[in-house]
């Protein structure tokens, strides 16, 4: 089976990962430029 995963668990493992890079992107942003806060 290529595709064992559900659609739905795609989706939360895909926005899981973007998450964890925008963690890290707004920290990296943070510690640049304090005023600017990603929500």
């Amino acid at each position: 089976m290529a595709v064992s995963l559900r659609p739905i668990q795609l989706l939360r493992h895909t926005a899981y990962h973007i998450s964890k890079i925008r963690n890290l992107k707004s920290k990296a942003g943070d510690a640049r430029n304090p005023n600017i806060r990603m929500t």
